[in-house]
């Protein structure tokens, strides 16, 4: 009696976190899309170097570490400096 009972949660439990993995691949497959999405938004605006499009997808307290370069903080200032980049064909 007390083995069948052990083996009966036994198996419950292996079928609850086989039902909860199948519920998190799917709020992993919904994030995957959502984020496609965003990237999908933000290479567009790029390819048409619509600077102000694409900087709505950073916060305004932004830190930007450019190679070989002093770290820029804040959106403006990284507007600023992706503007003076397009100027000079970067």
């Amino acid at each position: 009696m007390k083995k069948q009972f052990l083996i009966t949660i036994i198996l419950l439990m292996v079928m609850s976190m086989a039902g909860f993995q199948l519920y998190a691949q799917k709020d992993a497959d919904k994030l995957k899309t959502e984020i496609k999405l965003i990237n999908d938004k933000l290479v567009k605006a790029s390819l048409d170097n619509n600077l102000n499009a694409a900087m709505n997808f950073y916060c305004d307290d932004v830190i930007s570490m450019p190679n070989y370069g002093p770290q820029i903080v804040d959106k403006k200032h990284l507007l600023d400096k992706n503007k003076k980049d397009m100027q000079e064909g970067f």
